[in-house]
Formats: C-alpha cells, structure tokens, sequence
C-alpha cells in the first residue's frame, strides 16, 4: 500500500472516537476486498458489524452530550492551606483572570485553565538563597570557634601564661559557650 494512502486512512484518527470506528471500517472493507479464506471473511465481517456499532455509538455520543454547564472547584496547594505564607497564585479561565477563591468556575464546553505559580517558585528560589547563605555563615562561625577553642586550649596548657582566676573563669566561660554553640549547630 503505497504511503499516501496510510497517511489518508492516519487522518481518520483526527476525527477522535468517530474517526476511530469509521477508519475500523473502512481497513475491514479493503481487507475483504482482498483473496482471503473464509474463516478470515468470517472474523473481519464481525469486526465490521463491532466497527459498525462503534461507529453509530460515537456518532450518537458526539450529536447527544450534554451541553450544560460544569462546576468546578480548584484547589492549589500549598497555597490553599491556612495560614500558608505564598503568594496567591495567577489563575486564568479561557484566558480571563478570575478569583477562584471568591468567583465560581463555570466550565461550557472546552476550556482552559491557566494555574500561575511562579511567585510562589520565586518565594522558594529566595528562601533556598538564604538558607545557603546561612549555611555558609555558619560553616564559618563553626571554623572560628573551633580555632578559638584550640587557641584557648593553648593557652591553658602554655605553662609561661599564667592568667588570674577571674580572666581563666572567662576563657572557661567562652570555651564552654563555644562549645554548646557547636554542638547546636551539628
């Protein structure tokens, strides 16, 4: 079978579930019209009594729905929940900017709903930005305690340093604090 006629028997299938019963069809009558066995006439004129029905459903679906109007309630999450902190989404019916919160959706026929969340992309780009960079910061404080605490150890086991008893009960003080800081960092 030569390829225009493939691509021909292809474009059935834009028509949808119409499409699809008719081109069902249509194959079974080219098949017939080849020199088949009689068993094989049997089963493809079966097929074609099924593509048949198939064919007058869809055509009666497709004259009977119903052409009524949908409701439907949206619902975007995380921005939905209580007390959420993102910024309200962008949403778009048809191409119209509606409140979803307040504005009842009121689907007729094909429609297209637009969800916007790229504020809320942003809100998390920002946030991710900052924890780094207090990820950093604190990987630095962590360094310059540590670098203290060996400093002041030092010092202690340095036997030329003698310090008085109140500046050792500092040093004892910062060291201690130092290390709760580190451990609560971990």
């Amino acid at each position: 079978m030569p390829t225009e006629n493939i691509n021909a028997l292809q474009q059935f299938l834009q028509w949808g579930p119409l499409g699809l019963a008719g081109l069902m069809l249509v194959l079974v009558v080219i098949a017939l019209a080849l020199d088949i066995t009689a068993q094989r006439a049997g089963l493809l004129k079966f097929f074609m009594v099924i593509g048949a029905l198939c064919f007058v459903a869809a055509l009666l679906f497709q004259y009977l729905k119903p052409e009524g109007e949908l409701s439907l309630r949206l619902a975007v999450y995380p921005n939905d929940l209580i007390d959420s902190p993102f910024p309200e989404p962008e949403i778009k019916l048809n191409g119209r900017a509606i409140d979803y919160r307040n504005e009842p959706l009121v689907l007729t026929g094909a429609s297209s709903i637009d969800v916007d969340v790229t504020r809320a992309v942003g809100l998390f780009q920002q946030a991710e930005a900052r924890i780094e960079t207090q990820a950093e910061a604190l990987t630095q404080a962590r360094t310059f305690a540590n670098s203290l605490s060996s400093q002041l150890e030092r010092l202690k086991a340095d036997p030329a340093v003698r310090l008085p008893q109140r500046e050792l009960q500092q040093f004892q003080t910062i060291e201690r604090d130092l290390n709760q800081i580190l451990r609560s960092t971990e």
